[in-house]
């Protein structure tokens, strides 16, 4: 059976190039057109250029099986460094995202992911200074309060996030590997709820020496340190507090997608994901989008 988290539809590659000359723009043309044969992946996909306007191109790929985010990822990097190869590097190419087509065949929907096509190498390199470790706590003696099903992402209406933290602790002192994404500095939450060895990562614009730290801005490397988590772990609860200051410093749109690019993580990995939301700061209509596709966290009313 196929893992959760894979994409079965279409989408559009959206590349930047530098400026070139007509002939290079051939150059790289064919050099796409070959990638396709050179490489072998007529079975798996199609590659078809929509445009090739200034420095902007697109390249539409068609999925004839469903691949996974890392799959794509992979097909994305080697199609990049083919294409270097066969211009001689003469003409530079940079990703600049993925559009997918959330509308059915031969529209392109408005969802579009930048994050997912960082370089493998500059991904490593956020992972490693971030230095997550996966890290159990104490397991307490007392009968677990809570018990979230695997592979559900759960959201919370209220202003200061107390419950979230209470079923998050509860879960990480009971068995499960935990990691911590929040506006609150990681000393005063260690503090407050008694947790000593579950990572945390502390959303903020002034970085601290010792501290885990990501600026609100940087989205990728919020969606990395997670992914990454969950690649590791076994059974594993995540916390993400602070989804509003997010919003803040990027846009609803993107916040969205980022949670949904997690959901289908979590999915995959068959973790929990724990959402609390201040209903003040966030619209009717972006609370609505965000409650969609999770569920109401228990002992907590929607």
């Amino acid at each position: 059976m196929r893992e959760h988290g894979e994409i079965r539809h279409s989408f559009e590659l959206v590349l930047e190039t530098e400026e070139c000359t007509l002939s290079d723009k051939l150059l790289v043309s064919n050099a796409i057109d070959g990638w396709q044969v050179v490489r072998g992946v007529g079975d798996v996909l199609d590659v078809d250029i929509l445009e090739f306007v200034g420095t902007r191109l697109s390249v539409r790929v068609s999925l004839k099986q469903p691949l996974t985010y890392k799959e794509i990822n992979e097909y994305v990097e080697d199609f990049l460094e083919f294409t270097g190869e066969q211009t001689n590097y003469h003409v530079t190419i940079k990703p600049v995202g993925i559009r997918w087509d959330t509308k059915g065949p031969g529209q392109t929907g408005d969802r579009f992911d930048e994050s997912l096509l960082i370089s493998r190498s500059r991904r490593s390199e956020m992972l490693r200074k971030m230095d997550i470790r996966l890290q159990r706590e104490a397991e307490s003696h007392s009968k677990p309060k809570y018990d979230l099903e695997p592979g559900a992402c759960y959201i919370s209406r209220e202003r200061k996030s107390e419950h979230a933290f209470d079923i998050f602790t509860d879960l990480v002192t009971h068995g499960l590997q935990g990691l911590c994404v929040s506006r609150v500095r990681p000393g005063s939450v260690r503090e407050r709820h008694g947790l000593r060895k579950t990572p945390i990562v502390w959303l903020t614009q002034n970085a601290e020496a010792g501290e885990k730290c990501i600026t609100p801005t940087d989205m990728p490397r919020v969606h990395f340190v997670i992914s990454d988590f969950l690649d590791k772990a076994e059974e594993s609860v995540i916390l993400l507090e602070g989804i509003e200051y997010i919003i803040t410093h990027n846009s609803f749109p993107s916040a969205l997608k980022l949670i949904q690019l997690l959901n289908d993580r979590v999915m995959m990995h068959r973790s929990r994901l724990i959402l609390p939301v201040d209903p003040l700061a966030v619209g009717d209509k972006e609370l609505a989008l965000l409650e969609r596709d999770m569920r109401p966290l228990p002992g907590t009313s929607q």
